[in-house]
């Protein structure tokens, strides 16, 4: 249809855009290295910083290559199944969603650079055992980490603001860090419920959110039976966290 047809073209136009910036430096080299060794390599060793003004869905690794120097997408970032692992090195800023839902084959998601979007989801990827989102620092809206049955640890160690945080029903999970984690909903999201729920996590043993101070909404850590360790003055005396 019309919005496959326009991912198609977003993606089309980054890999040409690609091509194009190699094009560049392969004619820049040959001069420099006509004009002196030293000059040649200098010119042409930075990768082109591109930016997807629209919504991008990443289904292969043709896919995944593509978006090899994509630092701005406007829209959402989708990841269809079929992946085993994704990494998208250069990706800092998301405009809209990322969404990674219902991947039954993909082991390893890894965002390096990602260090704001609007809303987060990884919803039952039930192979899932690796998340690295090491510089992820805001989430406008939901940060939504739900049934991926795999995965054992959930460490985000820069996140300093959500809207929404859901932790919900991860059947291996053992671990919970968000240490920079200081405020949930409210300003600058005055619209979303800013509720922190952690839920139905059977194998869930720790907690640790020793910087949350601003919560809008409501506090929830229920059924996580094997809970014994709260960290964070906002949590301690909540649900299964009542030491």
């Amino acid at each position: 249809g019309a919005v496959a047809a326009a991912l198609t073209c977003a993606l089309a136009l980054v890999s040409a855009c690609a091509a194009a910036e190699g094009e560049g430096e392969g004619e820049g080299e040959g001069e420099g290295e006509g004009e002196g060794e030293g000059e040649g390599e200098g010119e042409g060793e930075g990768e082109p910083c591109l930016t997807v003004d629209g919504f991008v869905t990443i289904a292969n690794t043709l896919d995944e290559r593509a978006m090899a120097n994509v630092c701005v997408v406007t829209g959402n970032v989708t990841v269809a199944q079929g992946l085993t692992t994704l990494s998208l090195p250069a990706l800092t800023t998301v405009g809209g969603k990322v969404d990674v839902e219902s991947n039954s084959t993909l082991t390893a998601l890894s965002l390096p650079a990602l260090e704001s979007v609007n809303a987060l989801q990884i919803l039952a990827n039930t192979a899932l055992t690796s998340l690295s989102l090491p510089v992820l620092a805001n989430v406008d809206a939901d940060l939504s980490i739900s049934s991926n049955d795999a995965l054992t640890t959930l460490a985000l160690p820069e996140v300093q603001s959500a809207g929404l945080v859901q932790i919900i029903a991860n059947a291996s999970l053992t671990s919970i860090s968000l240490p920079a984690l200081a405020s949930v909903g409210g300003n600058p999201n005055p619209d979303i419920a800013g509720n922190v729920i952690i839920q139905g996590n059977d194998t869930l043993t720790t907690v640790s959110l020793p910087e949350l101070a601003i919560v809008a909404g409501d506090v929830t850590i229920v059924t996580c039976p094997a809970l014994t360790s709260c960290v964070g003055a906002l949590i301690v005396n909540v649900g299964d966290c009542v030491q």
